[in-house]
């Protein structure tokens, strides 16, 4: 479940994640989307599962946030579709800058 603030842990490291928008919750599937989002971070090689997790949930996060300034003024419906986009669009650039992810 996500919320405000996401904490993310394998029992022994702990990440906590700021990033995300409310309007989220009121997006069928977006939990789904989430879990295939932390799938394809976690497949890309790294060793640290955590801290791949810590990522995806960040990145998820910022693209709910963008798209929340988009879109959401207009209704789920078009936050939806903005969101969807910000998944393919954000650049790197944007995620070093946005993140509000640390390791507590």
């Amino acid at each position: 479940m996500t919320g405000a603030t996401d904490m993310i842990t394998d029992g022994d490291v702990l990440y906590e994640c700021r990033n995300g928008d409310p309007m989220l919750a009121k997006v069928t599937g977006t939990g789904c989307l989430l879990s295939s989002v932390v799938a394809a971070f976690s497949s890309q090689g790294r060793s640290n599962l955590v801290e791949a997790c810590a990522a995806a949930v960040g990145f998820y996060g910022i693209a709910a946030e963008v798209a929340a300034e988009l879109g959401a003024s207009q209704g789920p419906g078009h936050f939806q579709i903005h969101f969807l986009d910000q998944l393919f669009k954000l650049r790197d650039e944007d995620i070093r800058s946005l993140a509000k992810v640390k390791q507590v």
